[in-house]
């Protein structure tokens, strides 16, 4: 070797090592250690009540995680604002956070009797990549406390026909998180996609259109919401069973079955994304797996220790439905 390029080899060794070092540090610092230093919300922290900057949104198709209830927020840098251009995901400006809350009300017949939170999940994106943590809430509920392993809770609720349930509720790991939250092989968000957002919401007592009330508060640049794909309600019963049914594949399924994801190395090729025309799904030729897999609780594989039988029963309608 050219004893002349010593030198410069060995500063751009060094460049790299310190540019690598720098990336880590900033990424640790992201990432803090407890919920509450996100000053996500104001006044008791178990009313989820969230502070002026950070907002909800909501998804136009459940995500089944045993039956748990979600509060989604996001929050964006003062003065900057997310872009719609295709049906997927916005281009997000930087330092926004997304964050999930899972949680369930002690009796769901009446709300009054209190709610048990398990955990929140916060992604950022920084630096033109997401990182993110997962968060566990005390047992007072004043706050989360920022954890990497899974970890198993008891939990126990009366549902909306005065069923009692105790589960093992499984906090995810920052691995497991990554199974989902993966697309060509880099941590993504999974909901906020446009097509599971164009949807109607209720804001200040009114009807509104998700994406269009984004644009009014500032938080999305101009776009029109008609020109966007619309991922059908699971639970809307006035609609046909088969955009029911694609609706909860989609947004249960479809974030690992797709072209990019965890399952795009499977040797059965199925797609469950909303907008694939059904003869670009693979749907057909593999019902008999899909339904079998849903029936036994093995798909959707993460996060889930009870079979969501609405969902099956959906599911298993359209697919025998199909010619």
């Amino acid at each position: 070797m050219n004893r002349n390029l010593l030198p410069l080899l060995s500063l751009i060794v060094i460049s790299i090592l310190l540019f690598s070092c720098k990336k880590e540090e900033v990424a640790k610092l992201e990432v803090y250690p407890k919920l509450s230093d996100y000053k996500m919300y104001q006044g008791k922290y178990s009313d989820l009540i969230p502070s002026s900057n950070y907002h909800l949104y909501e998804e136009s198709s459940m995500l089944f995680t045993d039956s748990c209830e979600k509060q989604r927020l996001i929050l964006l840098p003062a003065g900057t604002k997310m872009t719609a251009t295709v049906d997927g995901l916005p281009s997000f400006p930087e330092g926004t956070i997304l964050a999930k809350t899972f949680y369930y009300f002690n009796d769901k017949r009446d709300h009054s009797k209190g709610k048990k939170i398990i955990e929140t999940r916060v992604l950022i994106y920084t630096d033109g990549a997401w990182t993110g943590g997962t968060y566990e809430w005390n047992a007072e509920q004043t706050d989360g406390v920022h954890i990497t392993e899974g970890k198993s809770m008891p939990v126990s609720w009366i549902d909306e026909i005065g069923k009692p349930h105790a589960i093992t509720f499984s906090i995810a790991s920052d691995i497991a998180c990554f199974t989902c939250h993966k697309d060509n092989n880099k941590i993504v968000p999974v909901g906020p996609q446009i097509k599971h957002l164009n949807m109607d919401v209720t804001r200040d007592n009114k009807k509104v259109n998700q994406l269009t009330y984004f644009q009014n508060i500032g938080l999305m640049n101009t776009m029109n919401p008609a020109s966007f794909s619309k991922v059908a309600d699971s639970e809307d019963t006035s609609l046909s069973v088969a955009d029911r049914a694609r609706g909860y594949l989609d947004i249960n399924c479809g974030y690992c079955h797709s072209k990019t994801g965890d399952a795009a190395l499977a040797l059965k090729k199925i797609y469950f994304n909303y907008e694939y025309p059904i003869e670009q799904t693979n749907i057909k030729s593999y019902k008999t797996d899909i339904i079998k897999e849903m029936a036994k609780g093995t798909m959707p594989k993460i996060r889930s220790f009870l079979i969501d039988d609405r969902a099956v029963a959906l599911v298993t309608q359209y697919l025998n439905e199909l010619p």
